[in-house]
């Protein structure tokens, strides 16, 4: 009976290779193997974006983000949380690759950096990049807390600001001197004798 039990296994093995096509499990793309390359795994996570992405993104606008706002309507009311100003709060719901973490940011950053400096030129996309803003999307990429290591505006512009007064000082005093040296009378050569 192995023969004719064998002809219902390969139908549902068939019928689960399909279903699982349909619904882009990991099955579906990564290989039975003992190592899997970081490729194999990308592709499968752009395919369940790109198919599933549209529900998700669906399904956060009209079921959840109703909900976090009711829940947090219903917390004020009962005074467990403070009163969240509307104008400076507003609740995002994030899905997809961007939910999952701050790595696909870092190298959606990099990918947009190569392209558009490829396409325009160094020369051109220097001037159009605020590195200040640059390095904060790095560092939060990478999770790191830039708080005293890098400068804010206000200390850069506090650090130009010294600069601009220190060369206006030297400018002044190098005036200073050469006014003086063709303004100062002729030396007296019987004055020292």
């Amino acid at each position: 009976k192995a023969a004719d039990m064998s002809v219902a296994l390969q139908t549902i093995q068939m019928l689960e290779k399909r279903i699982n096509f349909t619904f882009l499990t990991n099955e579906a793309v990564q290989r039975d193997a003992e190592r899997v390359t970081a490729a194999e795994v990308k592709m499968l996570a752009e395919q369940l974006e790109a198919g599933l992405a549209g529900v998700y993104s669906m399904l956060s606008q009209e079921l959840q983000l109703p909900l976090i706002k009711r829940v947090l309507f219903l917390m004020e009311e009962a005074g467990e949380i403070p009163p969240v100003p509307v104008d400076l709060v507003n609740p995002q719901i994030t899905t997809g690759l961007e939910a999952i973490g701050r790595g696909n940011d870092k190298q959606r950053l990099t990918n947009f950096l190569q392209v558009t400096t490829a396409a325009l030129g160094p020369e051109q996309m220097i001037p159009l990049i605020n590195p200040s803003e640059l390095i904060r999307r790095f560092a939060a990429a990478e999770g790191i807390e830039i708080a005293g290591l890098v400068r804010s505006e206000e200390e850069l512009q506090a650090q130009q600001n010294q600069q601009q007064q220190l060369q206006l000082e030297q400018q002044l005093a190098e005036n200073a001197i050469s006014a003086g040296a063709t303004n100062a009378p002729p030396p007296n050569p019987g004055a020292g004798a």
